[in-house]
């Protein structure tokens, strides 16, 4: 399995949500992280802006504030973190194959396991196709 350690992420004028997705993919290359704007309940959701910082969607948010991802963080605190500091929701999905699902029915998940999960799953599928 794979070993991740703790992940800082820091929205600053020069962090743009891309730039944030590849880092999140390259601590966790089973899971991928999407942002974007809209009601808490998820019915309204606008993708942000690749190219854009993290702290432009929240005007009264220092340049240095940073959120501190941890392994043992499930996706629910994510989420929470996330909107509750930049004002912005996010998404996370997880890699199945050549597709990837949300992982709504596992938001209790610590993104580590989800992500170990997620490798183990893929690791049956490569093995089940050759």
């Amino acid at each position: 399995m794979l070993s991740v350690a703790k992940m800082n992420i820091t929205a600053n004028g020069r962090k743009t949500v891309g730039q944030v997705q590849e880092e999140f993919n390259l601590k966790y290359p089973y899971l991928k992280i999407d942002f974007y704007l809209g009601s808490p309940d998820g019915q309204i959701k606008t993708p942000l802006l690749l190219e854009v910082g993290l702290n432009s969607y929240k005007p009264s948010i220092s340049k240095t504030t940073k959120i501190v991802v941890k392994p043992e963080h499930t996706i629910e605190q994510l989420k929470d973190k996330f909107f509750k500091t930049f004002g912005i929701n996010i998404l996370i999905l997880t890699q199945s194959g050549d597709n990837w699902i949300e992982a709504s029915k596992s938001d209790y998940w610590s993104i580590e396991y989800q992500n170990e999960h997620a490798e183990r799953l893929n690791l049956k599928i490569s093995r089940f196709e050759d």
